[in-house]
Parts: structure tokens; sequence; C-alpha cells
């Protein structure tokens, strides 16, 4: 009852307000003094009460597609690409931890430690923490030397784990161990830890002056572009007569996974993690159910490079002479924090990309290697090839790295490998970029093919 007469008096009240108001408008306007009738006033508020119900639904309409168009955004798989591709990057405040992977190489682990130091300008930034697998003892007393500088962590090793090894790969046993390794590691940085992302080295590399600076900038980008799935600072082309020494601002996309110091978030870890492989890790993250047509940051210049500890590594050396230790390592500090990443995402670089690609002067190999291109005031040349038999050719002719993983050639991105040569920048390109079905996942270059670059 108590609600009924409230309810009326409410109106009342609302009635009272409304003619008020009617009245101080009529009197404002000067209206000639008539009177309205209950029926007109009856007819009066009739439209008035529609008008208001007819905004009232119209405005409930648009509510209700502004929820559907924001639902159908969000599912786009471009949707954080798409509403942020106008903006600035913000900088990345959260820290990221470097894990440095060690397991029986002291010195090396020292040298490492001492140069990522020497250019790390904020310890909560980034914080160092050493994972060791072995059960060599001198490991932990190297990172004692450097007090708080360093956190370390100590695993259960593979021997007293007594990890099973296949019978036909007893003699890849050390790839097992440090496959399990990481798996360890990783879950400790992402799972105890709490990190959202991670830099991940190890003990047989060095880093440029500007390492820190190179992946504090760029891990906005795995945060915004989902089609990002990890920043390497390594260049598997990057030997000194296939890259321009001089463009140390210059960022590509790959989709091709380098690793050799590179950075992960806590989301790919929890994608990847639960079927984490006992052996190969890094072929692993290549196959297409991890990467997923998802690609990678890779600079022109490295941000690491070889020492020659890595002789000794788990490959046993494999290419080192003739290559890894061979890759330019940056010497100029760039301060990517200052420079617009954005023409990373996929959004804005992949149209630039193929138009800049396929626009320039198309070029034979012979031309190319002979320097006998009309150059017209041009440095960029396109070399196309049909097949992927076509590309080994033209690879291995060039000097370029000519195997691939899981179809992918290294530094490709759709199809496309670009590297420096002779003062002109050149780019291996399908001959149709409309048609290219992309990669082939079960060619692979011949082994006495690869055995003799």
């Amino acid at each position: 009852m108590n609600r009924r007469i409230e309810r009326r008096l409410l109106i009342i009240l609302t009635f009272g307000f409304f003619c008020s108001f009617i009245l101080v408008i009529h009197n404002s306007l000067q209206v000639p003094k008539t009177s309205l009738d209950s029926s007109e006033f009856k007819q009066l508020n009739e439209k008035l009460n529609k008008f208001e119900n007819s905004l009232i639904q119209e405005r409930q309409e648009l509510e209700d597609l502004q929820l559907e168009v924001d639902r159908k955004f969000a599912r786009h798989p471009h949707a954080q690409i798409l509403k942020n591709l106008d903006l600035p990057l913000k900088p990345w405040v959260e820290p990221i931890p470097i894990v440095v992977f060690a397991c029986n190489r002291p010195v090396a682990l020292r040298e490492h430690l001492r140069k990522l130091i020497s250019f790390r300008k904020d310890i909560n930034q980034f914080p160092i923490i050493v994972s060791q697998d072995c059960d060599n003892t001198q490991i932990k007393s190297v990172v004692v030397e450097f007090g708080e500088n360093v956190q370390y962590i100590k695993h259960i090793s593979s021997e007293t784990a007594r990890i099973k090894v296949p019978k036909e790969h007893r003699q890849f046993a050390v790839y097992y161990k440090i496959s399990r390794h990481y798996k360890l590691a990783l879950g400790h940085i992402f799972d105890k830890m709490g990190y959202s992302s991670v830099i991940i080295t190890e003990d047989d590399l060095t880093v440029a002056p500007d390492f820190f600076d190179y992946f504090l900038a760029t891990r906005p980008l795995l945060e915004l572009d989902k089609t990002l799935f990890c920043v390497s600072a390594w260049n598997d082309n990057g030997v000194p007569e296939f890259i321009d020494q001089t463009a140390n601002e210059l960022l590509y996309r790959s989709d091709f996974f380098a690793g050799l110091g590179w950075m992960m978030t806590r989301d790919f870890w929890q994608e990847i993690g639960p079927k984490w492989p006992p052996g190969f890790w890094d072929d692993f993250i290549r196959e297409p159910a991890q990467r997923k047509n998802r690609s990678c940051i890779r600079p022109e210049l490295s941000r690491t490079g070889m020492t020659e500890f890595g002789q000794k590594g788990a490959s046993g050396g494999l290419f080192f002479n003739r290559h890894l230790k061979r890759i330019f390592l940056n010497q100029k500090p760039t301060n990517f924090n200052q420079l617009d990443l954005s023409y990373l995402l996929k959004q804005k670089y992949d149209s630039s990309f193929l138009k800049k690609v396929y626009s320039i002067k198309n070029a034979s190999l012979n031309e190319i290697l002979m320097k006998n291109v009309e150059e017209n005031g041009q440095n960029e040349f396109r070399i196309e090839y049909e097949s992927m038999d076509n590309f080994l050719n033209i690879a291995r002719k060039i000097g370029i790295m000519a195997d691939t993983k899981a179809g992918v050639p290294r530094t490709a991105y759709l199809g496309i490998i670009s590297f420096f040569l002779k003062g002109s920048r050149i780019f291996i390109a399908p001959s149709n970029s409309t048609k290219w079905n992309g990669y082939d996942t079960k060619w692979e270059a011949p082994r006495n093919v690869l055995d003799g670059l």
C-alpha cells in the first residue's frame, strides 16, 4: 500500500513540475494567453511520452548493436592489433628475468655473466637467474662471486634423475637432457616465480651493448600482437657479408624460430608447456602445431654472438667455424625505446613489406652475383624462386643458410628471405605472392647437400 501511495505522490509531483515547466516556457516565449483544456494537455502529454519511449528504445537498440560489434571484434584474430594500430607502444614496466642455462662450463658462465651485468642498467627490471642442470659444483661458486647481482636455481640433474632416452636416439642423449632442463627452468620461472615473460640465454653466448634495450622495447609487441610468439636477438644470416652494418635500427618479422637469445611470454608457455617434448625442444617449437602461423621479431644485426665455448657445445661445434662464430655482433647501441616499433605489428607490416618486395626490380641470380644488374639509382632487388629446389640452388650459390625447419627457410617471412649483398638489399621471394600457399612442411634439403655448405 505504501508503495502505491509513494508512486501516486511521485506522479503528482512530476506532473506539477511538468506543468510549471510548460508555464515557464509559455511565458518566456510570450505565447498569447490561452488555456489548455484537459484534452489538449492529455494529447501533448501522450506525444511526449511516446517520443520519450521511442528514444529509450532506440538507445537500447544502439547499445545492443554496440555490444554485438564488440563481441565480434573481440573474436577477430587481429583485434588487439587493430585496437592499438594507431597508438604508440607503451613502455614495458614489468620485470623481465634473464635465465642463463648452465651445466658444466664455469669459465664460460663467468664471462657471460660479466657481459650481462656490464650492460644491465636496472637490476629490478632485469633480474639475472642462472639455472643449472648438471652437478658441477663450480657453477654455483661462479654465481656466488656475483653476490646479489645474480640468482641461482639448481635442479636435480639428468644423471641423478636417470632420464629415459629412446634406443634409436642414444647418440642424442644430450638433447634430451637439455629439453628436460628447459622444461624445469621455464616451469620455475613462470609457474613458481610468476613472471609474465623471460629472456633465455646460454653460457656460450655474448651480448651486444643494447641487448637489454632491444628486448625491453620489443616486449609490448608480444602483448599487442598475438600473431607473434617470440623476439629473437639472432640473425641466422648475420655474417658480415650478408648484412648492412649501418642498419642497426632495422628489425624484421620472421616465420623462422632462431633462438640463441630470445624472449617468450607466460601465455606461450602455458600453451606449449603441458606438451613439452622429451628432446629436441627447438624443433618442437618450429612445428606447425606450435607455431600456428605465428612469427618472431629478429634484428638485421644480431644482439647475441657465439663465443669460442660454443665450439664444445651439445652440437659438437656443428657449423661453428664456418658460420656460428662469424655472426656479426652489433656494437653501436640503439635506443629502441625512442623508436616507433609499431611498424612491426602484422596489420601494418605485411602490406608494406609485400608492396616493397614486389615493386622493386626483379633480377636474375647471375645478374646479382655478377653485379651486372642495371641499378638506375636502385639498391634493392628481388630474386624469384618457383620451388624449394629452386630456392636451395639460389641459396647455395649466394652462400646464405639453405636449410629449412618444418619447411621454413632461415629468416623467412611469408616465404621471403632478406639479406644484404655487395651494397644492395636482396629479397629471395616466391614468384607469385598471391598464389603462394605457405611453407611445405614435408620438404627438406638433401642431407648431402647441406653437409657441403
